[in-house]
């Protein structure tokens, strides 16, 4: 087990893991099938500013049902559930709350430590339910704040996962533009989602440009230029090969 461990290991940020508070999770760059990590900020009571991070499964517990799932690490037990005792499936789960008749399900309790009340999101990237109906492989970020206003403890929590590198399967290729026109460049990625993008033109990273399509807007003799993305997931990341633009006169 690692307590406030993050200081010296490698990390990557998935903005796209963010599911409410507007925090970054980070996570360690190196694909991990098994995570557990809580990220609690300054001000939160449950979490007590700390952080917390394993991948090593004899340092968690985790059992399931299709809809509920509960991990037990660090000393705090936390509950995942689908709303109204729905089954879990992929997808984004907000407003969430301690358990009720209606709300997702999402509470963090240990240590001594307690929530009246509970209310953040949650994300549910993977989930896969063997024949017996037990979850035995889940994947989720999440956020949430004790009694609704606190600071928030967000992480995720990764258990057996199938986790496939970033690749490109098709992109752009070298394109002329008139100038004052419109052009849009695009990746397609293969491997396990979520993918984050980073676009560069001459090799600098372009303000802004974190989506799958990127749009040049009013293009002009300045940008022109070798245009490239990075595609990432949990596993890694790829680099596009570069595609030129060039302006017609």
């Amino acid at each position: 087990m690692k307590k406030t461990m993050l200081k010296g290991l490698p990390i990557y940020s998935f903005p796209s893991l963010l599911v409410a508070a507007c925090l970054c999770v980070t996570v360690p760059a190196h694909a991990q099938s098994n995570l557990v990590l809580f990220i609690s900020q300054p001000g939160d009571y449950i979490g007590g500013g700390q952080t917390y991070i394993t991948t090593n499964t004899s340092d968690f517990s985790f059992s399931s049902s299709p809809n509920l799932v509960t991990v037990a690490a660090f000393g705090y037990t936390f509950w995942i559930g689908g709303p109204a005792g729905s089954n879990l499936m992929v997808g984004l789960y907000t407003n969430s709350a301690r358990f009720n008749d209606r709300q997702p399900g999402l509470d963090i309790s240990g240590n001594g430590r307690g929530c009246n009340t509970d209310c953040g999101a949650f994300q549910v990237y993977e989930i896969h339910t063997n024949l017996s109906g037990q979850i035995d492989r889940f994947w989720i970020t999440f956020s949430n704040r004790c009694e609704c206003y606190d600071a928030p403890m967000s992480g995720e929590i990764r258990y057996n996962l199938l986790l496939v590198p970033s690749s490109i399967v098709s992109q752009s290729l070298d394109t002329n533009v008139l100038a004052g026109q419109s052009i849009s460049l695009s990746v397609v990625p293969a491997g396990t989602a979520p993918f984050t993008y980073r676009w560069m033109f001459e090799n600098v990273n372009i303000s802004g440009g974190t989506s799958q399509i990127l749009t040049i807007n009013n293009a002009q003799t300045a940008n022109e230029g070798i245009y490239r993305v990075v595609v990432a997931n949990a596993a890694g990341s790829v680099t596009s090969a570069p595609v030129s633009v060039r302006s017609c006169r």
